[in-house]
């Protein structure tokens, strides 16, 4: 299976740590979106919406980070991620899609406007939109932080893709000036997942 990936993007982390958490083998190829590589004809022929991750196994291919990482455990056998228990699934799935639109969409835009922005040219932070999505952070990091407040983990006391999904969304969190403080179970959350090798592992990868 050959997985394509860039550099520093919290959803490319989230099919890496998944790999890595199952020790799943991959081709890793890395493309440079800044020479313009996730348009060029060969990966748009891959994946037409020119966007990473993207994993070609045989004659599939797949996109959507979540969609990826269901997919490598059902590869794997492996139901410590992704136990095989129908409400179990769609439970972690849940959690997975409402990271996608509301939690990591919030965290996902301040880290842009207040890290990777001006990290590549683009400029000082737009006020408007960053108050809008720290108002939505504050919103939906209550709703994990109260997940969290009886719970080791989202789904209970077993690490699942919930926790990997979430968690990845998290990953710039210092550089882009985001505050815990009123959210220890999430802060103390972080700190169990951040001590895992495969993290570590992970993230020292994905990191420009």
């Amino acid at each position: 299976m050959k997985l394509y990936l860039i550099k520093m993007s919290d959803n490319c982390l989230k099919v890496l740590l998944t790999a890595k958490l199952l020790k799943t083998k991959l081709e890793v190829e890395y493309l440079d979106f800044l020479q313009g590589a996730l348009q060029s004809p060969e990966f748009l022929a891959i994946n037409p919406n020119g966007k990473t991750p993207t994993l070609v196994d045989g004659d599939f291919t797949l996109w959507e980070s979540g969609a990826i990482m269901q997919y490598l455990c059902y590869k794997k056998k492996d139901e410590r991620l992704f136990p095989n228990d129908q409400k179990v699934r769609i439970d972690i799935t849940r959690w997975q899609l409402w990271d996608a639109s509301l939690l990591g969409k919030a965290l996902n835009r301040i880290t842009y406007e207040n890290f990777l922005k001006p990290k590549f040219g683009g400029g000082k932070a737009d006020p408007a939109p960053l108050e809008e999505s720290l108002q939505q952070f504050q919103r939906f990091a209550s709703v994990l932080n109260k997940q969290l407040q009886s719970n080791k983990f989202i789904m209970g006391n077993q690490l699942t893709l919930a926790d990997v999904s979430v968690a990845s969304s998290f990953v710039y969190m210092k550089e882009a000036s985001i505050s815990l403080e009123k959210f220890p179970h999430i802060s103390d959350w972080l700190k169990r997942i951040s001590d895992l090798p495969e993290w570590k592992e992970a993230t020292a990868e994905i990191h420009d």
